[in-house]
């Protein structure tokens, strides 16, 4: 019985030995993990663009955030603008890793009103990266209509105000919404 008893020493012994060679049998072996990859992130200054038909809007900064020593440039595109809608500078256009470039947008001024949605989006080498906008494309404001000219009506000699100067009426064409306005001398 002594050389059963040996021998499972001895296999207890051999056991014990190769965990401790193996680093204790919890740990990866001595082998190290890669380091993260190079990468980046885009970023935009608004999530939201307002720009009236046959305007510019207000400045959208894009930026992009290098990630683990990523070092090179992002090419930065816009996809899904509506038509008679460009960008300044023209999509595309190359960001480098940690600045950012204001961009601004432009309507025609028969550009469709209305809310969209577009994208910006950057990429670099096999590396690409997206960020959603909401544009929202208005009738322009018209503060100073023109005045037609303006014709005489059957006005009263004793409403005219001041005496002896004929009442009259003018109209105001407001093309965009398509009404008259009447007004009064």
């Amino acid at each position: 019985m002594r050389s059963g008893t040996r021998a499972a020493q001895v296999l207890v012994l051999a056991t014990l030995l190769f965990i401790a060679a193996c680093g204790g049998g919890g740990g990866t072996g001595g082998i190290q993990p890669s380091p993260p990859t190079p990468d980046f992130s885009v970023a935009l200054s608004s999530a939201s663009v307002s720009v009236s038909q046959g305007a510019t809007s207000a400045p959208i900064d894009v930026s992009v955030t290098a990630q683990n020593g990523f070092t090179s440039n992002v090419e930065v595109s816009f996809t899904g603008l509506p038509s008679g809608v460009t960008s300044n500078p023209a999509s595309p256009f190359s960001v480098a890793a940690g600045q950012s470039v204001s961009v601004l947008f432009g309507a025609e001024p028969n550009a469709v009103t209305g809310q969209f949605t577009f994208t910006a989006q950057g990429t670099s080498g096999t590396f690409s990266h997206s960020k959603s906008l909401s544009l929202s494309i208005q009738a322009p404001v018209l503060t100073n209509l023109p005045q037609t000219s303006f014709v005489e009506n059957d006005s009263v000699p004793l409403v005219d105000t001041p005496a002896g100067e004929p009442h009259r009426r003018h109209v105001v064409y407001d093309s965009a919404n398509q009404r008259l306005w009447p007004t009064e001398r």
